[in-house]
């Protein structure tokens, strides 16, 4: 299942936050993925979760994906807006469907920016540093120049 970009929230852009400074501190800008750093959903993906599970790892449908909209404004959440398997691994699935990121070896973690990325991600560290929290990060439109990959 594909998420939209304007369907991201604070799943999807702190862990596109992550990737950035694993892409961003790599020699080639190819970043590697710590398993030990996501949510993995062992019954979605459990050749990412085999090595872990004597750390006692386990999955619990609360550790599912927030949707854009899954907290209100006053305090409130829409259920709806919550997808109870979906993990990060989802989540860089969704990054790389939207023209953000490309998974080089998803058994390996190795990622990579695209142009169209980089943008979002300038946006997205403009966003923090002027005091915004990922749930409320919307991306501005590309103009038609911008290449996705």
């Amino acid at each position: 299942m594909s998420i939209e970009i304007s369907d991201f929230g604070k799943d999807h852009w702190s862990l596109m936050a992550y990737v950035g400074t694993l892409c961003q501190d790599a020699p080639d800008k190819t970043g590697v993925i710590d398993k030990r750093r996501i949510r993995s959903n062992p019954a979605t993906h459990p050749i990412h979760v085999a090595s872990l599970l004597g750390a006692g790892r386990s999955w619990s449908p609360e550790y599912g994906t927030q949707l854009h909209g899954y907290r209100k404004e006053d305090g409130s959440i829409d259920e709806t807006r919550h997808l109870d398997a979906h993990d990060d691994w989802d989540c860089l699935d969704d990054l790389e469907e939207a023209g953000l990121i490309e998974i080089i070896s998803e058994v390996n973690g190795f990622i990579q920016f695209t142009v169209y990325g980089l943008d979002v991600l300038g946006q997205l560290t403009i966003h923090k540093a002027d005091g915004g929290k990922f749930i409320d990060f919307s991306p501005k439109p590309m103009g038609a120049s911008a290449a996705k990959k």
